[in-house]
């Protein structure tokens, strides 16, 4: 007699009540109690699996779909149609939950006393078992719930939380945090997919798995990067690299499986717009994202995975919200810590630097969202090879705890240098409701933001009396790492002669400069304004030389 823990009666009741009609909330909360892995009977599990995928898709559940699926997907085939009709009849609502549950009870007593085994074996043999131990704690952790709504004593469970184990830092914290999800977004060719890979020759080194979901590029280029980075035959063989495309249900569990395989290590996805775009979907629709978001990189990270999802930023670095863009719904479901990627670009020939600006820290433990969790400067050591090293810079934090807002900082710096002074902040905090904002951000932000950058010499304040109120004219432009921009020390700088504001609404016509200086007028109907000259690397310089951005796309 088979003594495993197992109740046919109630796996045969639990299958059968997920086929029959009901509520759709009452069948979701069925799907979510027990899952087909824990079904004794395989073909049980086979059935309850694509019955939870015609659900997750939206399908009506019937027995024409559901045999239509097992004949798409394969698992399952020995189940016949009179094999269904039977479990419809028999199918019952009536206590289908306390059924589930009793599924899933009984398939954690096998997974329990597996693992018991294999500890008895490992202290047997003398070999070494703590982690076998760990493991098995894990599992007694994962059963402390009671009752229908599966309420848990939080007095039982570790207080520690999770921390970020991948992507080390010099000096400062890792970058990922393990079964989380995560984001690197950027500008095009900024260098995102090499500080993917980065974490992955980590985790590669370190004996465990990685893997490259790739929409964007090939196997050559990401064989290429790897060896580049130092992977050996070794690393290269427990790297899984997958070509992006649209994923049916039957891949999208082969793709789990391996996951499982990776033993912890990541999992990136190379981009989330050509992603969603294989499966149909808007990212910029909220609900599409969270859809996909739910069928693919959530559920990886179940697993125990860091997922690296890698997006692109809105063109318009003014207006540009905070995270990836497209839907809120990308920065909403980040679990683990996202980054904005910047960088002063790098060649084969050329050295760079990377830095990786917070944009979430769903734990806190990398960093406040705005400071730097890290440079990462990436440099050629021969023809196919490059070096990394970290470290950990000081952030928008200054020593006495007050937050630098320095994103906005730059915004205010970029427009105040397009537009002729003195003006007023009324400028960037239109009182009428509605109005067009030149810099996004909250009004106690932009505030701050101005006095930081009156206080480091950027722009020269004047005291002003209501309505109007202080003034303030441009004096050199800030950017965050001052990389191709005026560097020079605030009490160095020669203040230029103010800027001249136009008249408004008469082309070509200008009022004198506060310090009486006036325009000379120019043919054609333009003005000369005796101002200084743009700064060098200046966005509003045409002539300004652009550094050198190493192209993702390259095969190196």
């Amino acid at each position: 007699m088979d003594q495993t823990p197992h109740n046919p009666e109630a796996e045969h009741a639990t299958v059968a009540a997920a086929i029959v009609p009901q509520p759709a909330e009452q069948r979701a909360a069925l799907l979510a109690t027990v899952d087909p892995g824990d079904f004794y009977d395989h073909t049980h599990g086979d059935l309850f699996a694509t019955i939870r995928r015609l659900h997750d898709n939206g399908t009506p559940i019937t027995i024409p779909t559901i045999l239509d699926t097992i004949d798409r997907t394969g698992p399952g085939r020995s189940i016949t149609r009179e094999t269904l009709n039977n479990l419809f009849l028999a199918g019952s609502t009536i206590h289908q939950i306390e059924h589930a549950q009793i599924v899933h009870r009984d398939a954690q007593r096998r997974r329990a006393l597996l693992a018991t085994n294999d500890l008895a074996n490992l202290i047997t043999n003398g070999n070494e078992w703590g982690d076998h131990l760990a493991h098995l704690a894990t599992m007694h952790t994962a059963t402390l719930t009671t009752g229908n709504l599966g309420i848990v004593d939080l007095t039982k469970i570790d207080d520690n939380g999770p921390r970020p184990l991948l992507g080390h830092i010099d000096g400062g914290t890792p970058l990922f945090y393990p079964a989380a999800i995560h984001d690197l977004h950027g500008e095009p060719s900024v260098g995102k997919t090499w500080i993917a890979l980065w974490a992955a020759i980590e985790s590669l080194h370190a004996g465990h798995g990685a893997m490259l979901i790739d929409y964007e590029d090939t196997a050559a280029t990401c064989r290429a990067r790897l060896t580049a980075l130092g992977a050996s035959l070794e690393d290269l063989a427990r790297f899984v690299y997958i070509p992006g495309r649209t994923f049916t249900d039957s891949d999208l569990d082969e793709i789990r499986t391996r996951t499982v395989g990776l033993d912890g290590g990541p999992v990136i996805i190379d981009a989330v717009a050509p992603a969603l775009a294989a499966d149909g979907l808007d990212e910029n629709s909220n609900t599409d994202v969270t859809l996909w978001i739910g069928r693919l990189p959530r559920t990886l990270a179940r697993t125990g995975s860091s997922i690296i999802m890698l997006d692109h930023v809105g063109k318009n670095k003014i207006d540009r919200a905070r995270g990836a863009r497209g839907a809120g719904a990308k920065l909403a479901a980040i679990d683990g810590a996202s980054y904005e990627i910047t960088g002063t670009g790098f060649s084969r020939t050329q050295p760079g630097t990377l830095k990786c600006k917070i944009a979430k820290d769903r734990h806190g433990h990398v960093g406040p969202v705005g400071a730097i969790a890290g440079e990462i400067t990436i440099t050629p050591t021969g023809p196919d090879t490059i070096g990394i090293t970290t470290n950990h810079t000081a952030s928008p934090i200054t020593s006495t705890g007050t937050f630098r807002p320095t994103g906005i900082m730059e915004s205010i710096s970029k427009w105040a240098a397009q537009h002729d002074g003195p003006w007023t902040i009324g400028y960037l905090i239109p009182k009428s409701a509605g109005s067009p904002r030149p810099v996004a951000g909250k009004n106690t932000t932009i505030r701050a933001a101005l006095t930081a950058l009156v206080d480091d010499g950027h722009l020269k304040m004047d005291e002003g009396t209501p309505p109007s109120g202080n003034t303030y004219t441009h004096i050199s432009t800030f950017l965050e790492d001052q990389k191709g921009w005026d560097s020079t020390p605030p009490e160095s700088r020669q203040s230029p002669t103010p800027r001249v504001p136009r008249v408004p609404g008469v082309p070509g016509e200008s009022l004198s400069s506060p310090g009486g200086v006036p325009n000379t007028r120019q043919p054609g109907g333009g003005t000369e304004s005796r101002e200084s000259p743009p700064l060098k690397g200046d966005s509003g310089n045409p002539d300004s030389p652009t550094p050198t951005i190493f192209d993702d796309d390259e095969p190196f």
